[in-house]
């Protein structure tokens, strides 16, 4: 091969090579401008935000997400969500939808209906149905406490179908360790039952079970102990009782009395009586 053939060689290999570099580039440019014209600032909570608090700029960030995942009505500006309140907690990256916010002086207040007052308790996500209960739902709370007079725990349904009016996320050092979460949960019940809510709540402890939507049944049930569910078959029967026998006193024979002679100041010897 002759000088000349190898330099024709070599630059079609250098033209070839810079075509391909030149697609490639190309491609690539093609695919971030696609891939950025799919993508958007979203404003997102930088932290948690109680419910009912003035949003300030610390409270947020904007963080860019694919257009699929962003939420209907959500905000694109920090500027534009500062100052407002929002009526509903936010979690950390929870992203902030205009339509939720209102101004301070136009936050609605808590609807209490006619004859019923509004009664908050805490539950952790486990007790509080794992975050499923909302506002306008309707739960059934259950008691577990000691009994004063038999010192027996027993749970028992003491309140059905309330109507939940408020739900309020609270961050607290076992939810910031990762090991849980704890929430206040406002109740709308009647003064009577309201006072077995505080009793059981300050004495015992709560849970809450959530009821279907059209579910409008009312259970009758006793309470139940540790023992009520021990099966009958597991309880032995007198004859299985091994009971202790009456302990028996044993009793030697009497000895009969003595008497014992002196003569002068010297005793001599000791008679039994009846010899």
């Amino acid at each position: 091969m002759n000088k000349k053939s190898t330099v024709l060689i070599l630059g079609t290999a250098i033209v070839l090579a810079l075509i391909t570099a030149f697609a490639i580039y190309r491609y690539l440019d093609k695919y971030r401008n696609d891939s950025e014209r799919n993508r958007r600032d979203v404003v997102v909570a930088a932290t948690f935000i109680k419910s009912r608090t003035v949003i300030q700029p610390q409270m947020l960030a904007l963080k860019r997400m694919n257009k699929d995942s962003v939420a209907q009505g959500a905000a694109t500006s920090i500027d534009e969500v500062v100052g407002k309140v929002s009526p509903d907690a936010y979690k950390q990256d929870d992203q902030i939808r205009l339509a939720d916010l209102v101004m301070k002086d136009k936050l609605p207040g808590l609807s209490i209906p006619d004859g019923k007052r509004a009664v908050t308790i805490r539950v952790d996500d486990v007790k509080g149905v794992g975050g499923s209960v909302h506002p306008g739902a309707h739960v059934d709370i259950l008691a577990t406490y000691r009994d004063p007079i038999t010192g027996q725990q027993l749970t028992q349904i003491i309140l059905q179908r309330m109507e939940v009016l408020a739900i309020d996320e609270a961050q607290t050092d076992t939810a910031k360790n990762g090991k849980g979460a704890s929430k206040s949960v406002t109740l709308a019940v009647t003064p009577e039952e309201a006072t077995k809510v505080a009793v059981t709540d300050s004495e015992g402890a709560l849970r809450m079970m959530l009821r279907p939507e059209d579910a409008k049944d009312v259970a009758d049930l006793p309470a139940v102990s540790l023992r009520s569910l021990v099966k009958p078959s597991a309880v032995p029967d007198d004859s299985q009782i091994v009971k202790p026998s009456t302990p028996q006193v044993l009793v030697g024979e009497k000895e009969p009395p003595k008497v014992r002679v002196y003569i002068g100041n010297q005793p001599v010897k000791d008679v039994t009586v009846g010899e």
